[in-house]
């Protein structure tokens, strides 16, 4: 059995999402056997709205090349993660590539740009 563990971290400006969210710093791991790699991450998510947001689920948006890769349970992770008002709130995921008859130093050279998530939230709304 061969193990890879990588892990990348990346520190980029906050980018505003859907709903109030702001995505922060992101970081991703990869390890895993040749055949098939375990892609883990977290990301930070900052509510700039005064109510709480229930996140539902957090989807990664891959590349073209990476998308044709997965393998298993598919990209989307059940997050179910409150994050009160004016806070932040680390989420992690994790989802399989197929990387059969891949080196190590090609599965490293992938394009792993982990920068787009699609985010499910629920907001409990009311009248002033």
């Amino acid at each position: 059995m061969l193990i890879c563990f990588f892990v990348l971290t990346g520190c980029n400006t906050n980018k505003a999402v859907e709903d109030g969210l702001v995505l922060g710093p992101i970081q991703f791991s990869l390890g895993g056997e040749l055949d098939e790699t375990r892609v883990s991450y977290t990301i930070n998510l900052k509510n700039n709205t005064n109510r709480e947001i229930n996140v539902l689920t957090v989807q990664p948006i891959l590349t073209n090349e990476l998308n044709k890769r997965v393998s298993k349970d598919g990209l989307t992770n059940e997050a179910n993660k409150k994050i009160q008002a004016n806070s932040t709130e680390d989420i992690s995921g994790s989802f399989y590539l197929d990387t059969r008859g891949l080196s190590k130093q090609e599965i490293a050279a992938l394009n792993f740009k982990l920068d787009r998530f699609r985010i499910t939230t629920e907001q409990d709304v009311a009248r002033d």
